[in-house]
């Protein structure tokens, strides 16, 4: 009985005591205040690597994942992901026993806005010359396809465009991309000049056929005519061989072929052959076809040109001529050329090629005997009123100074992994030996993105200290303020800024469009109802200037009520300059309510000259947003000043 008796008192005295500890340590963990420190942090290449995942995962599409790859790829935000959005996942991860009321001030790059002058030029429309064009400069320029130095097309190229842009409007800006050759090829008489030819410089290696007014059209199966290369040479090919499919039937359809103007034409191109089982290929010429849709709805004829057959192991050593196809039977009319391809796998699979696809009519004039290779040149034209002019100190890039700077040449544009930072200073150094100290220029060029295909970008280059430097910097720093709320991170709204001589113009404007011109000064950089000051950069409070411009709401007042009256107009002009400034400002950010710190300076009565600053909340969102200020933000409510909910700067 006695030690029943003792294990009870035991268990007794642990139960009361493991209850009375529990009361301890909750009573201490209510005692615990969260940790909280401000810190200042600025983001590593890691950084932005790790953010790129966090990118990602919200990434909703191709487009999307482009821009997320940015971060790494540029060390830096974008508008498609901002650090106001991504910062606070970072902060978390690095700082995880930081809580409440903590701050973070955070340094980190992001991709900028291209300035108004460089986005004229980035943005303007890009005129490519065709053979139109190069025929309505003469003959010869016509024959060649391109430009060449006994045809400067500085001479020629204003000309072109006053015939061709028949509504153009003073400063208004074209890009003029053409082919051009250092050297003038040579030329003979000839009867028949070609008239329509096709190499397939264009095309892309393993990408179905997109060529200008060239159609496929796949009537049975999924294969289709493809783009190839080989020995640096392009061309088309279609192939039946792994297709899966048991009938592939594909049409590589040239454009129209107008013969109207012409009682004579060849026609031939070039053809190989490989893994032969079959001869798959035939080539068709139709007077009735329409250019669009099935050609099965039209009429063909075969035109049995020589083909390149019997290559069963392995792919024709040479290209086989088709031979000059006589189209005399043909003319007189629109024609189309069709490249017909009949196969199937476990069938006729055979690999056909095409290339140099010329027709030639007879024309009595110049053919080119010798041809230069051109390359392709841009140049900046703007309409003057009355003329185009070429602008001088903006140049664009060509295909040549691409070639000149090594990897960008292999696709004649820059990318992330071949920046143009890293190449434009040395270009432009060649280009410019003789270049002066101060001298600029406005750099047009290419740039690989990805999923979005190639921008047109600008930057503008000085030469300073025996260098070619950027002026504008793409990449640009911030730093922005991120606070805890118990929860999370998120991103502090809160907008801070000195008022610049613009900020004093809005006000301005406004009085003189909305209240009376006759308070405006006669440089219109100053108005008296509030004070504001462009010109000076400030709010002149004296007592004199509105005397002097019959300021309404002085009558009658002593000097210290007058001067009361000019802090009291104050707030009212910085509301309005907040709602001019910010149009769409918001109420709150990420659940943060948003808050504007004004600062400005003051020409005062007394000739005492004095920076102030005002506090505003954002108390409805934009387009007609509210502002409310914080009239006890000052820390002097005995002052004029502080009466009006200002604080003085020393």
């Amino acid at each position: 009985m006695k030690k029943i008796l003792i294990l009870t008192s035991i268990l007794l005295v642990s139960i009361w005591s493991c209850e009375q500890m529990d009361d301890v340590y909750k009573e201490l963990d209510e005692k615990v205040e969260p940790y909280y420190e401000n810190i200042e942090y600025t983001l590593t290449s890691n950084d932005y690597e790790t953010l790129t995942s966090y990118a990602l995962a919200d990434a909703e599409n191709a487009q999307d994942s482009t821009w997320a790859e940015y971060l790494s790829n540029f060390k830096a935000f974008n508008d498609s992901f901002a650090g106001a959005d991504y910062v606070p996942y970072l902060l978390s991860d690095l700082f995880p026993a930081l809580n409440k009321n903590s701050a973070a001030n955070v340094t980190f790059n992001y991709i900028a806005d291209i300035p108004d002058e460089l986005a004229t030029y980035s943005n303007a429309e890009i005129i490519e010359f065709t053979s139109n064009y190069y025929n309505s400069v003469n003959e010869f320029v016509g024959t060649a396809g391109y430009f060449y130095p006994e045809y400067n097309p500085d001479f020629f190229i204003p000309d072109v465009l006053n015939d061709s842009i028949s509504d153009a409007v003073e400063d208004e800006i074209y890009i003029i991309k053409y082919k051009y050759s250092d050297v003038d090829p040579v030329m003979t008489e000839s009867d028949y000049p070609i008239y329509f030819e096709e190499k397939f410089n264009e095309v892309i290696p393993y990408e179905s056929i997109d060529i200008d007014n060239w159609m496929v059209f796949n009537e049975v199966g999924t294969e289709t005519w493809e783009g190839r290369e080989y020995d640096n040479n392009l061309y088309v090919q279609m192939s039946a061989y792994g297709s899966e499919e048991p009938s592939n039937i594909s049409w590589l359809i040239t454009p129209v072929v107008d013969l109207t103007d012409y009682p004579e034409a060849i026609f031939n191109f070039k053809s190989k052959d490989g893994y032969n089982n079959g001869d798959p290929l035939e080539v068709l010429i139709s007077t009735d076809y329409t250019g669009t849709g099935d050609p099965n709805t039209a009429t063909w004829v075969n035109l049995n040109p020589t083909l390149s057959t019997g290559n069963s192991g392995g792919y024709a050593s040479s290209w086989v001529e088709s031979g000059n196809i006589t189209l005399d039977t043909y003319t007189g009319g629109n024609v189309y050329i069709a490249f017909k391809y009949t196969g199937g796998d476990g069938d006729i699979t055979t690999t056909m090629q095409i290339d140099d696809v010329t027709v030639r009519v007879y024309d009595p004039g110049y053919v080119v005997t010798d041809e230069k290779t051109p390359y392709t040149k841009y140049d900046i034209y703007e309409y003057d009123g009355s003329s185009w002019m070429i602008v001088d100190d903006v140049y664009h890039l060509s295909s040549k100074d691409y070639d000149a700077m090594g990897a960008p040449g292999d696709y004649n544009s820059f990318s992330s992994d071949e920046s143009p930072r890293d190449y434009l200073p040395n270009l432009l150094k060649a280009m410019y030996p003789a270049a002066g100290e101060g001298i600029t220029k406005i750099i047009i060029y290419d740039y690989y993105t990805g999923i979005e295909g190639t921008l047109t970008l600008a930057d503008e280059y000085t030469y300073t200290n025996g260098e070619w430097q950027s002026l504008y910097n793409y990449i640009n720093e911030t730093t922005q303020q991120f606070i805890h709320n118990g929860e999370n991170w998120v991103f502090d709204p809160t907008i801070e800024f000195t008022m610049s001589g613009a900020d004093y113009q809005i006000i301005v404007d406004y009085v003189k469009n909305e209240v009376s011109q006759d308070y405006i000064d006669s440089y219109g950089t100053g108005e008296f109802y509030y004070g504001a000051s462009s010109y000076y950069s400030n709010f002149d409070l004296r007592l004199g200037k509105r005397n002097e411009y019959n300021i309404p709401g002085f009558d009658g007042l002593t000097q210290d009520e007058a001067i009361d009256e000019t802090w009291k107009r104050l707030p009212e002009a910085i509301d309005i300059l907040l709602k001019q400034k910010y149009p769409e400002a918001t109420a709150t950010v990420s659940g943060v309510d948003v808050h504007y710190y004004v600062t400005f300076y003051t020409y005062e009565n007394d000739l005492s000259k004095n920076y102030y600053t005002i506090h505003f909340q954002c108390t409805k969102d934009g387009p007609d947003p509210e502002f409310t200020q914080h009239t006890d933000y000052a820390d002097e409510p005995e002052t004029v000043y502080g009466k009006y909910g200002m604080r003085r700067i020393e």
